[in-house]
């Protein structure tokens, strides 16, 4: 799970990673994940402290995903790293965190709400809540200055979203099908 990582996941479906440094990456191009034997039994991912990002395609489409714990030492969300986890209600994005990719929550239809934190300074809104369709409100306490397209593309239920002055333009489509965005 890395170059000094390792991973264990026992028969309760708990998947923790230990070790130091940065997660091994998911096939970008398939869309998978190091996990992509496991998505059915994967049911909770404890990050231990000493990892330092959460991979591309990391627990791309484990579907009985509810819960992910993330140490201080992470600071990097990558591509795709949440995709398709249907079944994640929330996401807390801890103050360590300085950097999410595009499509990091790509199609994570369990999210409801979440709250992008001041911290977070290197982001990639492309496709980033594409099809979260119980989202239901964002709050950027930092943000680019372009929302970029897809930002919340099929976002159903999308009701509200703050966004801080420093944003400037919206890219094509960011708020399309967003059919119950009422602020």
């Amino acid at each position: 799970c890395g170059d000094n990582g390792t991973w264990t996941l026992d028969t309760a479906g708990v998947l923790t990673i230990s070790g130091t440094g940065d997660m091994t990456d998911g096939n970008i191009n398939s869309i998978t994940g190091p996990f992509n034997d496991y998505t059915d039994i994967v049911k909770e991912v404890i990050i231990e402290e000493g990892v330092t990002s959460i991979g591309s395609c990391a627990f791309s489409k484990c579907s009985g995903l509810t819960s992910i714990t993330i140490p201080d030492s992470v600071n990097r969300i990558d591509r795709y790293a949440c995709n398709q986890c249907v079944g994640l209600p929330a996401f807390v994005i801890p103050e360590t965190i300085t950097t999410i990719a595009a499509n990091a929550f790509f199609k994570c239809t369990g999210l409801t709400e979440m709250v992008i934190p001041a911290t977070v300074t290197s982001i990639d809104t492309s496709n980033m809540f594409y099809a979260c369709t119980s989202l239901r409100k964002v709050t950027f306490l930092n943000a680019p200055t372009i929302l970029k397209v897809f930002t919340f593309y099929q976002c159903y239920a999308l009701q509200e979203v703050v966004i801080p002055d420093s944003v400037t333009e919206f890219a094509n489509s960011v708020f399309r099908d967003c059919i119950a965005l009422e602020s």
